[in-house]
């Protein structure tokens, strides 16, 4: 991962430029979500759990990443509707790619408010997605490190543009009059331009494969040449390369030849690739007609097509609205029928868990969500499964002993009855400065009981003062009911 310098010398002169640029907020940190992200696919014992844990916090990252699993490039064979799927579907280094690519992306965009450079910012999510679709029509197994590339392909750019703009228009200005990038970029800023895109790559702590497309030279799989002529092709949708039949054509036969095929259409790559991903609408308001008009006035060559497109919502679907009570309903109806079909399945006990834990979560407005069990010698609860808002809490570190019959957790738990509690009611008795850590103000305490004996426990708390409802409450009490058929049906079978 701190591999770069030694593949690519960074001069001091580069390594003062990002210095430069981390104090102008040219490349804003990563947020502690991706970076917890980074932390848990790194680490040989994390579980999908932990994962999907991190990723619910932030709502706009977890929907992007389902409509990129349920994207046609990957071919799921059935709808992927929940982060713990997603996570089995594509894998831990995959989630971590997408989501290091969306989260770079939003915090760019909503960074910045001048229009040129959100221009490139978006010409930027372009070439990512043109740039997959090539790798999907040429039969590579992972388009998405492919998509993650063209993305970051020219950050550099836009990170020059932002933190130097009068310097990165006169560097813009000389390849504009023919001057190669690396020439004008060392002319300009005193360093190359691929010494600041390694630069900006340690930084982002971008992995292995997407580093080598970043590399100055080939990939054996052709992946650096696709990302260069989806870039390229980009820059014609966005004014930076002249357009019209002519130019089409010459990219169209260095595409064949690219892809070993006789015939490639450059327009109907963009309107596949920009109708495969379901985020041209949500990030840019782009509809299928949006994209013919920019396509006809490519070929016509006369125009810039990403100008013709007066309505282009740049960033406009970055962020997820809080839901209303229509769609909380159908959130929960959604759930529900997820958990069905699971606990018909005959699942492991981990499945099941994970989903009513992120059913809960996603129905009740997201609060902190502790599942707990009763250990083997009936002396204690223990977390099993967490997600809140606290990034540096692990579900393991919540432990009740039975003793403590005081608790409103325990006495909840003994009596088999679920209860409300506030923080009017006293202390809930945690060890250690657990209670302190998650500061909850109002939370339901529901008992997970098989064959009328109580086996573990839903803490389900609010850190504002609005207390749950009693529609929540049944909702609650729903979705735990479906985690308790699926135990009772798993003692039964005696495992």
């Amino acid at each position: 991962m701190n591999s770069q310098e030694q593949k690519v010398h960074l001069s001091g002169n580069a390594k003062r430029l990002i210095s430069q640029i981390k104090k102008r907020d040219g490349l804003p940190a990563l947020n502690d979500n991706i970076q917890d992200i980074f932390r848990l696919t790194d680490d040989s014992e994390t579980s999908a759990s932990d994962l999907a844990a991190v990723i619910m916090r932030d709502c706009g990252l977890a929907a992007n990443l389902l409509v990129a699993a349920n994207s046609p490039t990957f071919a799921a064979r059935t709808p992927v509707k929940t982060i713990t799927s997603a996570i089995t579907f594509l894998g831990f280094d995959q989630i971590y790619l997408m989501a290091l690519a969306f989260s770079v992306f939003k915090q760019n965009m909503h960074d910045n408010f001048d229009l040129e450079l959100l221009k490139l910012y978006s010409s930027s999510y372009f070439s990512g997605v043109i740039a997959m679709e090539l790798a999907h029509k040429s039969g590579m197994d992972n388009p998405e490190e492919v998509f993650v590339g063209g993305l970051f392909y020219n950050l550099p750019n836009m990170v020059l543009a932002y933190s130097f703009p009068e310097k990165y228009q006169n560097m813009d200005q000389a390849i504009r009059n023919g001057m190669p990038l690396e020439r004008a970029c060392r002319q300009t800023f005193g360093a190359g331009y691929d010494e600041i895109c390694f630069g900006i790559a340690d930084v982002y702590h971008i992995p292995g494969k997407v580093e080598e497309m970043l590399l100055d030279h080939e990939c054996e799989d052709g992946s650096k040449v696709m990302i260069e002529e989806a870039s390229h092709l980009t820059g014609m949708l966005f004014g930076r390369n002249p357009g019209g039949k002519n130019e089409l054509k010459k990219l169209e036969e260095r595409l064949a030849k690219i892809m070993g095929k006789g015939n490639v259409s450059a327009t109907e790559l963009i309107r596949d690739s920009c109708g495969r991903d379901r985020n041209m609408v949500r990030f840019f308001n782009l509809t299928p007609d949006d994209i013919d008009m920019m396509v006809s006035v490519l070929e016509w060559g006369k125009a810039i097509p990403a100008q013709v497109v007066d309505k282009l919502g740049i960033g406009e679907g970055l962020d997820d609205s809080k839901r209303t009570d229509e769609q909380r309903d159908s959130v929960f109806n959604y759930y529900m029928q997820e958990l069905f079909v699971l606990r018909r399945s005959m699942p492991d006990l981990n499945r099941i868990l994970m989903l009513a834990q992120e059913a809960i979560y996603n129905s009740l407005g997201s609060p902190d969500v502790f599942t707990t069990f009763v250990d083997h010698d009936f002396t204690k609860l223990k977390g099993r499964l967490f997600v809140g808002e606290e990034t540096s809490i692990q579900a393991q570190e919540l432990q009740i002993p039975i003793k403590y019959q005081s608790s409103p957790i325990i006495k909840c738990f003994m009596e088999k009855q679920p209860c409300a509690w506030n923080y009017a009611d006293g202390e809930m008795q945690l060890m250690g400065d657990m209670e302190k850590r998650i500061k909850l103000k109002h939370a339901i305490f529901a008992p997970l009981v098989v064959n009328d004996r109580a086996i573990g426990l839903y803490i389900v708390g609010r850190h504002e003062d609005i207390p749950f409802t009693p529609k929540e409450e049944v909702w609650l009490a729903q979705i735990i009911e479906n985690v308790e058929m699926v135990c009772e049906k798993l003692r039964g079978k005696g495992l």
